[in-house]
């Protein structure tokens, strides 16, 4: 037998022919899809009610519509997933029964149905490779035209992008700019292996190394398991391996070369000062951060052009030895860096449980110092004390200030899966993870009919939306963010779409149908009624200062929807304190201590009521019980002491 020729193997991909498909009409609804998902960042991440309650309105009706004109049956893993968001949902919805906020139970399950509903619909609406395409290519465009517009801030030096020294605009959060912008990553550098020039395979892996050096300026330490963690997923699961690796490794060493203006920002502030770095730090960054990315591109399309002009390639298994001794260069190099292993992995973990910042560090990747230690005790307790059904969909931050081990104000616990435990027990965790495994196994081993299974290049770009999400909010509250949050839904949607192959009865189906129709009219209705009534809400909080009785007009219409309204019987208090009727002010704030429990609002409202009256003794009271429910509010603390402090 002849000796087998080594298996060849290219570090860059061979560039295609030039052509494209025509565009058609279809395009745009994929398109606006996408831009309205991505158009987030620019909106905040779509995180007021008042603008996500709509879009899940929207929603939901565009998947009533989609649902009564399919016409096929779902590949199985797609009924799982859809079912298990549908249960999540209406397990959310469920725990209004016994959850202390009904009002917050009632806002997450709202927001759990806009992700059913994001998901659903792309899910049905896919039917080709195209629409995929075109919906992705979508969503990465609106990250990179945001990543281009702060790159231009930035070059003019306006530090107005950055809170405390870390990327903060446009989103307005930090950590959120770092999910959002890894969500762009995986497709950018699919797109750079894949590209049909070699200009437009440099230019995309410009835009993914813009992209982690934009990560680098959020100081975002959620971003580097999720990083890691999908590299090795998108690595180890789709074939052109090497390749991607290549490519990965120059946007890495992109961040590298830029490192030490970009961590120079950062470097120049102090944690506990809401502070901006100067305008000279940020132009500098701005041109090292460009002409690294510049950099990268170009050296990339060089060597997608000599692959295409030259032919030139390695042995399979040369590229890949070539590739592991990177990796081992580089991990070797941290372990001499960080010195003893044991002894590091001990100084983390104590400055984690040590629940204080630490300030002599010039980046925040290598140190777990802060309060997530905290968060996460607290979420294990109250799963703890329910871990069956949790306390409670959205109502782990009642208790999180009766608990809490510091002065952190936060209301999540910064990641998802413990979300989950605290507020919906084991139950809530397990829908969530059979959701995620039937996403990655469409994404992984997809049946056959499904529209992505023939192609590994999408559902390798598709699944590293999905992942980045998922490891991101796993440390992070990025399932909060509903705009960010949709973009992994739809990513998701887009590996679930397609058709089983399975035959059915015409009958079953149309039972299936009605039942599933049904459930979405009734989301769709339960969500309706909280959105009516908060515009109420909205109303009366804009002309409560101006026009106390419309007000009250506006808190009854309020309460009437959602008598559960924290925020309406606030209003409701404020406008009778403004007309002088301190009896019914006071008699609706102790309706609120009974509505929630855990609440210490209403009780520091009631002992700024009764100061503004006189009643010194009461106001003491009603101080004592607000502190005993969040004992370490120091303003609490002081008003306790001294009640004339209040406002």
């Amino acid at each position: 037998m002849a000796a087998r020729e080594p298996r060849l193997v290219a570090l860059v991909p061979p560039v295609r022919e030039a052509g494209s498909p025509r565009v058609t009409p279809g395009d745009a609804g994929f398109a606006l899809l996408g831009a309205i998902a991505g158009a987030s960042v620019f909106l905040d991440g779509y995180y007021d009610f008042a603008v996500w309650g709509a879009l899940t309105l929207a929603a939901l009706a565009a998947l009533v519509m989609a649902i009564m004109l399919w016409h096929r049956r779902p590949a199985p893993v797609a009924a799982i997933a859809l079912g298990a968001l549908l249960a999540l949902t209406g397990f959310a919805l469920l725990s209004m029964l016994w959850a202390d906020s009904v009002d917050r139970a009632w806002v997450e399950s709202s927001r759990l149905a806009l992700y059913l509903a994001v998901a659903g619909l792309a899910l049905l609406v896919v039917r080709s490779r195209r629409h995929a395409t075109v919906l992705l290519g979508a969503l990465a465009a609106s990250i990179v035209v945001m990543a281009l517009l702060v790159l231009a801030r930035m070059h003019a030096g306006d530090s107005e992008l950055f809170l405390r020294h870390r990327l903060h605009e446009p989103l307005g959060y930090v950590n959120g700019m770092a999910g959002c912008l890894l969500m762009g990553l995986w497709p950018l550098v699919i797109a750079a292996q894949r590209a049909r020039s070699a200009a437009l395979a440099g230019a995309a892996l410009a835009g993914a190394a813009l992209i982690v050096n934009l990560i680098v300026l959020t100081q975002s330490r959620a971003a580097v398991p999720a990083i890691v963690g999908s590299a090795v997923l998108l690595l180890l699961a789709f074939p052109g391996r090497t390749r991607r690796f290549w490519a990965l490794a120059l946007v890495l060493l992109s961040a590298a070369a830029a490192a030490k203006w970009s961590l120079a920002v950062y470097a120049s502030g102090d944690v506990f000062k809401v502070g901006r770095p100067a305008p000279d730090l940020v132009r500098a960054a701005a041109v090292a951060i460009t002409l690294s990315c510049l950099a990268a591109g170009i050296a990339w399309a060089g060597l997608c052009r000599l692959a295409t002009r030259s032919g030139h390639a390695l042995p399979r298994r040369l590229a890949a030895t070539l590739a592991a001794a990177v990796v081992l260069l580089v991990t070797a190099g941290g372990l001499i860096a960080i010195g003893n292993p044991v002894a590091a992995v001990q100084r983390q973990w104590d400055s984690f449980t040590g629940l204080a910042f630490n300030t002599e560090n010039a980046s925040r990747f290598g140190d777990a110092s802060g309060q997530r230690y905290d968060l996460w005790r607290v979420a294990m307790s109250q799963f703890e004390s329910e871990p069956l059904r949790g306390v409670g969909a959205g109502n782990y931050g009642l208790q999180y200030f009766q608990q809490r081990g510091t002065t952190d104000p936060v209301r999540q616990p910064h990641s998802l899966e413990l979300q989950l435990l605290a507020e919906l027990g084991i139950i809530g965790l397990l829908i969530l993870l059979v959701f995620a495994g039937a996403v990655t196994v469409a994404a992984v081993r997809p049946f056959r009919g499904m529209v992505l299974s023939d192609s590994s290049q999408l559902r390798a770009a598709a699944l590293g939306i999905f992942s980045v999400w998922l490891l991101h909010t796993s440390i992070d509250w990025l399932y909060n963010i509903p705009g960010v949050t949709a973009m992994a839904m739809i990513a998701a949607g887009c590996l679930l779409a397609g058709r089983s192959d399975h035959g059915h009865r015409r009958h079953t189906r149309r039972m299936a149908l009605a039942g599933v129709t049904i459930a979405v009219a009734l989301l769709a209705a339960s969500v309706g009624r909280l959105y009516v009534a908060d515009r109420y809400r909205a109303e009366a909080a804009s002309v409560v200062e101006t026009d106390p009785v419309a007000a009250l007009d506006a808190t009854d219409r309020a309460l009437a929807l959602n008598s559960q309204s924290m925020a309406a019987l606030y209003l409701r208090a404020a406008a009778f304190a403004r007309l002088d009727r301190y009896v019914q002010s006071r008699t609706t704030l102790l309706e609120a201590t009974r509505v929630e429990r855990y609440n210490y609002v209403p009780w520091a409202l009631l002992g700024d009521l009764a100061v503004r009256r006189g009643d010194r003794a009461f106001a003491r009271k009603a101080y004592l019980r607000a502190l005993q429910l969040n004992p370490r509010d120091t303003v609490l603390q002081a008003l306790y002491y001294d009640p004339k402090l209040a406002p």
